[in-house]
């Protein structure tokens, strides 16, 4: 296909299209090129520094000599954009990223030929968008799910009692000082605590405490060997300075006004709301996540890899920063390649799904309108806690 820039004899002509990859021919006439290294020289002028010039007032034969590469770079941009970008607005190609020079005749005083490769947004229609077939959870509040989540709101709000009589179970809570030592039994730096509190019902870091200190009591001293994390196994000695146990609150009216309630029936009343409003909103999930599928399965659109990989290395780099610094420093590149493909396809399938729904909304003419905003901003809400979260939430909308 030629078609013609806005350029006065500028030709642009589609050579080939493979997915999202489209090559175009690019000629500029002689003139054309020479206004665009004109243009190049007096732009690169503002930037250049030389002793004896005030910045911005140095020669434009200087810039042209000491600054080669620079005017050639902005004059090839300048002709490849005034050529090329008008004409693909008239053709509405609108690519998604810079385009990427292929092959290159570029001089000044001659006419320039290129082949420019553009990644573009695919074209096409959305099909089979209606019907899609779903399925979810009934609605509802179960007793067990009730009795779960208030169990669950007693744990946060247990207190530890002493227990210093009691030999040390899963049951308890320890509080515990350890120290590794060599062979000869000296103390060994960096490898040991004072005043640990030891959940003896968990897993711990330093492997082989909790069946260690199991059975102790108050005042006792216990020995174990565990690995270090370089991997050297050492003798710890743990002593018992204390033992605790776990106590929930009684469920009763005086818990309930605690959490800021009048009555157990009232906090109740208030966790099964919460459970409906959760559950509503995993059934919404779900059946998003079952349409999503449904449209990506009926239509097979292709992506721009240029944006795919922007894409999964962001995905990678917001993942990245919520690690552990320790761990972060540790992962080596061949790691982090290795996250960017577990998480290719989830991108894959959400910029699918983003130009899926576009497409579908243009064809059905659909549009945002200011009330749709405001039920949408009137959904997220219903999310607070109090009027109070919910009336700072507001001010972001």
């Amino acid at each position: 296909m030629l078609f013609k820039s806005k350029q006065e004899n500028s030709q642009i002509k589609k050579l080939k299209q493979d997915g999202c990859d489209v090559l175009y021919s690019v000629e500029i006439p002689a003139a054309q090129v020479d206004a665009a290294f004109q243009n190049a020289v007096v732009q690169v002028q503002g930037r250049a520094r030389m002793p004896g010039f005030r910045a911005g007032k140095m020669p434009l034969e200087l810039v042209k000599k000491h600054y080669p590469e620079a005017v050639r770079e902005r004059a090839l941009d300048n002709a490849v954009r005034d050529a090329l970008m008008p004409a693909l607005e008239t053709e509405k190609v609108l690519p998604v990223v810079p385009p990427v020079i292929k092959k290159l005749e570029f001089y000044e005083g001659k006419p320039m030929k290129a082949e420019v490769e553009v990644e573009v947004p695919p074209v096409f229609d959305a099909k089979n968008y209606t019907g899609a077939q779903v399925k979810c959870k009934k609605a509802g509040v179960t007793d067990a799910q009730l009795d779960e989540a208030i169990a669950e709101l007693r744990n946060h709000n247990a207190r530890l009692e002493p227990a210093s009589d009691d030999a040390a179970t899963a049951e308890h809570f320890l509080i515990v000082d350890y120290q590794a030592q060599d062979d000869k039994g000296n103390p060994i730096p960096n490898q040991a605590a004072k005043g640990e509190l030891v959940d003896m019902s968990s897993p711990q870091t330093l492997p082989g405490l909790v069946q260690a200190l199991t059975g102790a009591k108050k005042g006792d001293t216990r020995e174990f060997r565990a690995k270090n994390g370089e991997g050297t196994e050492l003798l710890f000695k743990a002593t018992v300075d204390d033992i605790k146990k776990k106590v929930l609150p009684e469920l009763n009216d005086d818990f309930a006004k605690q959490l800021g309630l009048q009555t157990l029936a009232e906090l109740k009343e208030n966790v099964k709301k919460g459970i409906e409003r959760d559950s509503a909103m995993q059934r919404e999930r779900e059946i998003f996540r079952q349409i999503e599928n449904h449209l990506v399965a009926q239509n097979k659109v292709p992506l721009p890899k240029t944006l795919v990989e922007r894409h999964v290395e962001l995905s990678a780099q917001r993942l990245m920063e919520r690690l552990d610094p320790d761990v972060r420093s540790k992962l080596a590149d061949k790691d982090q390649a290795q996250l960017q493909e577990r998480l290719r396809p989830a991108v894959e399938h959400d910029l699918r799904v983003g130009y899926i729904i576009r497409a579908v909304a243009r064809q059905e003419k659909l549009e945002a309108t200011a009330a749709d905003y405001e039920a949408e901003v009137e959904k997220m809400l219903t999310q607070a806690r109090s009027e109070k979260e919910k009336a700072q939430a507001r001010k972001y909308f």
